[in-house]
C-alpha cells in the first residue's frame, strides 16, 4: 500500500480477537498475559513497526494485564490510556508514526467522561494524534485546553511533527501532487482482481444431494428465498436472481415475510413447485448495529429449509460462515460465499452452475465430524 503512495493503518492497538463482544456497543478486552501479549499480539505490532507501517489505529480495547491506571474502576480502552499508546506503543514498541483513533463515536469509547469533549482531550492527551469522526466541540475544547496548559506543548508538537511527517511521506507538499484517477485498464484490473477473489473464495461445503450443478435442463424453476437483518442486502439477493435468469433459469424471488416464512401447509406446497430452492442468507458485521443471529420472521424462514424439501435445497451464506452450522446443520448442499459484495454473488453463480471450481477452504471448522464432504 505505502509503495502505491497509500498510507496503512495496522489495527487495533493492543490487539483484537480474543473478546467475542462488540466495540461499537462496549470496551472490549485482549486478556493475554504481558508475556502471552508479547509473544503474539505484540509480536503483530512489532514487525509491523519494523517494516515501517506508516499509521496505527488505536483501540477501544484494554490491556489489563499491562494497565494500572483505572477509570470508575475498569482499565480505560487504548484510546484513553496513556500507558497503553504513549509508554507502551510509542515508548516500549518505538512506535514513530502516526497514532489514529478508532471512530469515536463507538460505545467502547464513550461513557468514561460525563462531557464527551473532555473525553476527547483525554484521548488526545494518552498520546493519540490523529481523531477519527470527533464531535463538533472537539476543536473549541482543544484550543482551550491547549491555552490553559492542560494540554502540554509537547504533546501537542508530537502529534503535529508526526501528522506533517506521514503528510511529507506522501508527498502532500509537493505542488504537482494531484487527485489519483482510475484509468480504463486500472479499472478492468480491479474488476478483475475482486472477480478472482470471489472465485477462489466460495466454499463447498457439502451437497450429498448432487444439486451441483445447476442446468436449466436439470432444474428449470428455482426460488430464492432471502434473509438479512439489512435492507441493501436485498438488492444483491435481486443480482442473485438476475444472474440465474441470465443463464436461463424460472425464477421466483421472495423477501423478508413470504409464505415460506407463515403457514407451513402453504409453504410446503410452495416448495413442491420448485425444482431447486435456494436460500440466500446474507450478512454484514454491525450494519446494523446489533447481533448477528437470526430471529423472528428471518429465523422462522430458515427453519422451513429443513423442514421440508431438503434434498433440493440450497443454502449459501454472503457473509458468516458459521450460518451454515448454526441453521443448516441438516442441510445436504451448503455453501460459504463470505461477503455480498457484486463480485461474490457473481461467483456464487458460475460456480454452482459449473462454469468455475469451487475451489475455496473454510478458514473456521464448522464441519461436524458425521458430515460427508
Amino acid at each position: 500500500m505505502q509503495d502505491g503512495g497509500i498510507a496503512a493503518c495496522a489495527k487495533h492497538f493492543p490487539g483484537d480477537g480474543l473478546d467475542y463482544r462488540d466495540q461499537h456497543r462496549v470496551t472490549t478486552t485482549n486478556s493475554l498475559s504481558v508475556e502471552e501479549w508479547k509473544r503474539l499480539s505484540g509480536r503483530v505490532f512489532r514487525e509491523m513497526i519494523e517494516d515501517g507501517v506508516y499509521t496505527i489505529m488505536a483501540g477501544h480495547i484494554n490491556f489489563p494485564a499491562y494497565q494500572k491506571e483505572l477509570l470508575d474502576g475498569f482499565p480505560p480502552p487504548a484510546t484513553l490510556s496513556r500507558e497503553l499508546i504513549t509508554d507502551l506503543l510509542k515508548g516500549e514498541l518505538g512506535f514513530e508514526g502516526v497514532v489514529v483513533t478508532d471512530a469515536l463515536g463507538m460505545g467502547g469509547f464513550l461513557g468514561y467522561y460525563e462531557d464527551d469533549c473532555q473525553a476527547l482531550i483525554e484521548c488526545f492527551r494518552a498520546g493519540c494524534d490523529m481523531m477519527l469522526w470527533p464531535k463538533k466541540g472537539y476543536f473549541e475544547a482543544m484550543k482551550a485546553a491547549v491555552e490553559s496548559g492542560y494540554i502540554p506543548m509537547e504533546r501537542l508538537d508530537d502529534a503535529v511533527n508526526r501528522i506533517l511527517a506521514l503528510k511529507e511521506k506522501l508527498g502532500l507538499f509537493q505542488s504537482d501532487n494531484a487527485p489519483v484517477i482510475l484509468s480504463d485498464e486500472e479499472k478492468a484490473y480491479v474488476r478483475d482482481v475482486a472477480r478472482r477473489v470471489g472465485e477462489k473464495s466460495i466454499t463447498l461445503l457439502r451437497d450429498t444431494a448432487g444439486n451441483f450443478p445447476l442446468t436449466p435442463e436439470r432444474c428449470p424453476k428455482i426460488a430464492v428465498v432471502a434473509a438479512s437483518h439489512w435492507p441493501a442486502a436485498y438488492a444483491e439477493a435481486e443480482l442473485l436472481c438476475e444472474e440465474l435468469r441470465a443463464r436461463g433459469f424460472d425464477v421466483d424471488y421472495y423477501d423478508r415475510p413470504t409464505v415460506f416464512a407463515k403457514n407451513r401447509a402453504v409453504s410446503c406446497a410452495k416448495m413442491d413447485s420448485y425444482d431447486r430452492i435456494i436460500y440466500a442468507i446474507f450478512s454484514r458485521v454491525f450494519r446494523p448495529s446489533g447481533p448477528e443471529d437470526f430471529y423472528g420472521e428471518e429465523c422462522a424462514k430458515i427453519k422451513v429449509a429443513l423442514s421440508h424439501a431438503v434434498d433440493k435445497t440450497i443454502a449459501v451464506s454472503f457473509g458468516s460462515p458459521y450460518y451454515m452450522d448454526e441453521y443448516f446443520a441438516r442441510g445436504k448442499t451448503c455453501v460459504n460465499a463470505y461477503s455480498f459484495v457484486s463480485a461474490s454473488v457473481k461467483a456464487f453463480v458460475r460456480a454452482a452452475c459449473g462454469e468455475t471450481e469451487f475451489t475455496g477452504t473454510s478458514p473456521v471448522n464448522i464441519i461436524r465430524p458425521y458430515f460427508k464432504v
